[in-house]
């Protein structure tokens, strides 16, 4: 007998159709992402980090959305490659207060999402502190202002993505609801709008 389900047994399969409609929309916000980056940033040093960022976006907010984590294979190099892009666009145009606020962000971000993990474990994972250092690097080469932005609508989005999920019964009060995606969304509009 064939190991291997058939295409027919997995669309059958109960929630397979939410999982395929949740996969396509995330894949078009994604898209829809990236050509906001691409035609916001133009030729900007920083583009390949944020391109990076927004392609790596996609399977993230897939996998915390459907089983709650944030793989470390995907965060963790991706955060040691921008952090490597980021050093080069520094380089290469003497702009070091630049690397050094974004690192400073990365390391900001970080603490302030590990704090609230600390005080609630159940509201912010340790995938969600890992992610930060990311966000907040990336935020940080575009300033304060973008930094502040990405993590003012990650908080927004979250809620209301909460609210959304409650008053349509897909959640109750003491759900638990993955934070990954609202991170993602709110760091690349940040950038798409402050940048």
């Amino acid at each position: 007998m064939n190991s291997i389900p058939t295409i027919r047994a997995v669309v059958r399969a109960p929630g397979a159709a939410a999982r395929i409609t949740l996969r396509v929309v995330v894949v078009m916000c994604g898209l829809a992402a990236l050509i906001g980056l691409v035609a916001r940033l133009g030729n900007d040093r920083a583009l390949p980090v944020v391109v990076l960022l927004a392609v790596v976006a996609v399977p993230l907010a897939i996998v915390d959305l459907e089983e709650h984590r944030l793989p470390n294979h995907l965060v963790l190099p991706t955060t040691l490659v921008a952090a490597t892009l980021l050093t080069a666009a520094a380089v290469a145009t003497e702009a070091f207060d630049v690397l050094v606020r974004a690192l400073l962000g990365g390391a900001v971000m970080f603490g302030l999402y590990l704090v609230g993990a600390l005080a609630s474990p159940r509201s912010v994972g340790m995938g969600d502190v890992k992610l930060a250092a990311l966000l907040g690097l990336v935020l940080g080469w575009f300033g304060w202002s973008a930094w502040v932005a990405g993590l003012t609508l990650a908080i927004v989005i979250g809620g209301v993505v909460a609210v959304l999920a409650v008053l349509l019964r897909r959640a109750t009060l003491s759900s638990a609801l993955p934070f990954g995606p609202s991170m993602l969304a709110g760091a690349l509009a940040a950038v798409i709008l402050i940048a």
